[in-house]
């Protein structure tokens, strides 16, 4: 990692630092290469999933991007409109369902041998 990627590491909450020193190299290399939007949706995908979407090739990736960015309503973020009430509480965010190559087969799929 580059000095400024630790220094974003070093800001996460314990949880996540830990969850992301859990990840395989190529897991962690290619979360850096995500846009901020990405990166995020990439925290609630299962970890059969993240090591899934690495071993994809880049038309692979994208249409999985594309079904989970339409799946959570992300692919274009609306701007609220003047007759919009801006203390109305929004629904959350369904979480992202395991996309079909989960790797089931392991118990820990982003456990380090």
């Amino acid at each position: 990692m580059t000095p400024e990627q630790m220094a974003v590491v070093d800001d996460w909450p314990e949880e996540r630092q830990v969850q992301f020193r859990q990840w395989p190299g190529e897991v962690q290399g290619y979360y850096w290469t995500l846009v901020p939007e990405r990166q995020e949706l990439f925290w609630r995908l299962a970890d059969g999933d993240k090591l899934a979407m690495v071993a994809m090739d880049e038309t692979g990736r994208e249409a999985a991007w594309g079904q989970i960015e339409t799946q959570v309503g992300a692919t274009e973020p609306t701007e609220p409109t003047a007759d919009a009430d801006p203390v109305e509480e929004t629904e959350p965010v369904e979480e992202v369902e395991p996309m079909d190559e989960a790797h089931s087969e392991h118990s820990d799929p982003m456990k380090r041998t």
